[in-house]
Protein backbone atom coordinates (compact mmCIF):
# COMPACT_ATOMS: atom_id res chain seq x y z
CA UNK A 1 0.00 0.00 0.00
CA UNK A 2 1.38 3.29 -1.26
CA UNK A 3 0.90 6.21 1.66
CA UNK A 4 -0.34 9.20 -0.03
CA UNK A 5 1.58 12.77 0.73
CA UNK A 6 -0.33 15.62 1.87
CA UNK A 7 0.38 18.89 0.09
CA UNK A 8 2.00 21.37 2.98
CA UNK A 9 0.65 24.37 4.03
CA UNK A 10 1.85 27.06 5.58
CA UNK A 11 1.31 29.55 8.44
CA UNK A 12 2.43 33.06 9.69
CA UNK A 13 2.52 34.22 12.69
CA UNK A 14 4.16 37.76 14.15
CA UNK A 15 4.90 37.65 17.87
CA UNK A 16 5.94 41.10 19.64
CA UNK A 17 8.63 39.27 21.41
CA UNK A 18 12.60 38.91 20.23
CA UNK A 19 13.06 35.76 18.26
CA UNK A 20 15.01 34.28 21.34
CA UNK A 21 12.44 34.08 23.36
CA UNK A 22 9.65 32.57 20.77
CA UNK A 23 12.45 29.89 19.85
CA UNK A 24 12.54 29.31 23.51
CA UNK A 25 8.81 28.99 23.78
CA UNK A 26 9.49 25.85 21.18
CA UNK A 27 12.15 24.16 23.15
CA UNK A 28 11.98 25.37 27.13
CA UNK A 29 9.66 22.62 29.24
CA UNK A 30 8.97 25.61 31.13
CA UNK A 31 7.34 27.37 28.38
CA UNK A 32 5.39 24.45 26.31
CA UNK A 33 4.09 23.42 29.90
CA UNK A 34 1.93 27.19 29.98
CA UNK A 35 0.92 27.45 25.95
CA UNK A 36 0.75 23.91 24.21
CA UNK A 37 -2.22 22.55 25.88
CA UNK A 38 -5.45 23.87 23.79
CA UNK A 39 -8.23 25.97 26.01
CA UNK A 40 -10.36 23.45 28.32
CA UNK A 41 -7.24 21.21 28.70
CA UNK A 42 -4.44 20.82 31.41
CA UNK A 43 -0.94 19.89 30.94
CA UNK A 44 -0.11 16.36 33.36
CA UNK A 45 3.33 15.61 31.53
CA UNK A 46 5.81 17.61 30.29
CA UNK A 47 9.71 16.83 29.40
CA UNK A 48 11.97 18.11 27.06
CA UNK A 49 15.65 17.27 26.05
CA UNK A 50 15.82 20.00 23.38
CA UNK A 51 18.92 18.58 20.88
CA UNK A 52 18.97 16.88 17.63
CA UNK A 53 17.20 13.41 18.31
CA UNK A 54 15.81 14.42 21.89
CA UNK A 55 11.94 14.48 23.09
CA UNK A 56 9.19 16.69 23.47
CA UNK A 57 6.51 14.19 25.53
CA UNK A 58 3.31 15.35 26.78
CA UNK A 59 0.18 14.41 28.21
CA UNK A 60 -2.92 16.89 28.26
CA UNK A 61 -6.85 15.81 29.31
CA UNK A 62 -9.61 18.23 30.09
CA UNK A 63 -9.53 20.44 32.94
CA UNK A 64 -11.83 19.24 35.61
CA UNK A 65 -12.66 15.92 34.45
CA UNK A 66 -10.45 13.42 36.77
CA UNK A 67 -11.73 9.94 35.09
CA UNK A 68 -10.90 11.07 31.69
CA UNK A 69 -7.98 9.23 30.15
CA UNK A 70 -4.87 11.88 29.45
CA UNK A 71 -4.16 11.95 25.24
CA UNK A 72 -0.11 11.28 25.02
CA UNK A 73 2.04 13.09 22.55
CA UNK A 74 5.16 13.86 21.78
CA UNK A 75 7.66 15.77 19.16
CA UNK A 76 10.98 14.19 18.17
CA UNK A 77 13.49 17.19 17.04
CA UNK A 78 15.10 16.26 14.25
CA UNK A 79 16.69 19.87 13.84
CA UNK A 80 17.69 22.71 16.35
CA UNK A 81 19.12 26.19 14.87
CA UNK A 82 19.04 28.49 17.84
CA UNK A 83 17.21 31.06 17.73
CA UNK A 84 16.36 30.76 13.37
CA UNK A 85 14.77 27.13 13.12
CA UNK A 86 13.16 24.02 14.49
CA UNK A 87 12.11 20.94 12.54
CA UNK A 88 10.18 18.45 14.74
CA UNK A 89 8.35 14.79 13.90
CA UNK A 90 5.08 14.69 15.13
CA UNK A 91 3.43 12.17 16.96
CA UNK A 92 0.40 11.13 19.20
CA UNK A 93 2.14 8.91 21.78
CA UNK A 94 1.90 6.44 24.99
CA UNK A 95 2.76 7.16 28.38
CA UNK A 96 5.88 5.31 27.55
CA UNK A 97 6.96 7.30 24.27
CA UNK A 98 5.89 4.67 21.91
CA UNK A 99 4.30 5.94 19.13
CA UNK A 100 0.23 5.26 18.69
CA UNK A 101 -2.69 6.08 16.21
CA UNK A 102 -4.54 9.86 16.89
CA UNK A 103 -7.37 8.60 19.82
CA UNK A 104 -10.37 9.73 17.66
CA UNK A 105 -8.89 9.19 14.17
CA UNK A 106 -7.56 6.06 12.79
CA UNK A 107 -6.81 7.82 9.54
CA UNK A 108 -4.55 10.43 11.03
CA UNK A 109 -0.87 9.99 9.71
CA UNK A 110 1.57 8.57 12.37
CA UNK A 111 4.15 11.10 11.37
CA UNK A 112 4.05 14.58 10.96
CA UNK A 113 6.84 16.79 9.94
CA UNK A 114 6.66 20.31 10.57
CA UNK A 115 9.31 22.62 9.89
CA UNK A 116 9.58 26.17 12.10
CA UNK A 117 11.52 29.43 11.23
CA UNK A 118 11.95 32.21 13.01
CA UNK A 119 12.88 35.68 11.56
CA UNK A 120 13.29 39.42 13.22
CA UNK A 121 10.75 41.47 11.99
CA UNK A 122 9.54 44.73 13.33
CA UNK A 123 11.08 44.30 16.71
CA UNK A 124 9.40 41.14 16.90
CA UNK A 125 8.92 37.32 15.23
CA UNK A 126 7.91 36.21 12.64
CA UNK A 127 6.92 32.52 12.44
CA UNK A 128 6.74 30.70 9.35
CA UNK A 129 5.71 26.89 10.01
Amino acid sequence: MTQKLSAPFILERRFSAPRELVYAALTDATHLAKWMSPPGMEMLHCTVDAREGGVFHYAMKPSGAPDTAAMWGKWTFRELTSPERVVIVVQFSDAEGGVTRHPMSADWPLYTLSTTTLTEDSGGTLMTH
